[in-house]
């Protein structure tokens, strides 16, 4: 019995996700991950840029945008200095759309995190009225 209270539920939460992937233009995750709730290790590790490891005698480079030594006004220098305008307004559209892929993946990850919260409380809540 409790399956079929679940599945309007679960029909609802689909339908919520597809539509906040709709609205943020996010591409559905491959099905083997998307039953799957995400770990906060697994959040981390999509948070944080990827590592890159240097010889211990090269300095970080403050123009690479994936590091930590990132400087903007380096790299903004730089680009000026050596692009012309259709090559700098790609950057642009090139660094908006990763922007918005992260905003939107960071917004779907909240949402499916509150989603499982309130979910459990539910079963919590539950489980006191039974006991």
């Amino acid at each position: 019995m409790s399956d079929s209270g679940a599945s309007p539920a679960a029909s609802e939460r689909g339908k919520a996700r597809e539509k906040l992937r709709e609205y943020y233009k996010i591409q559905a995750p491959p099905p083997q991950q998307q039953h799957r709730p995400p770990t906060s290790s697994s959040l981390k590790q999509q948070l944080q840029p990827p590592l890159r490891r240097a010889a211990k005698t090269a300095p970080p480079n403050p123009l690479d945008i994936d590091t930590q030594a990132f400087d903007a006004r380096k790299y903004l220098k730089k680009a000026l200095l050596e692009q012309g305008v259709s090559e700098l307004l790609a950057t642009d559209i090139k660094l908006v759309g990763q922007v918005r892929q992260i905003d939107g993946d960071m917004k779907t990850m909240v949402y499916e995190n509150y989603s499982e919260f309130i979910r459990r409380i539910g079963l919590c809540v539950t489980r006191r009225s039974t006991a």
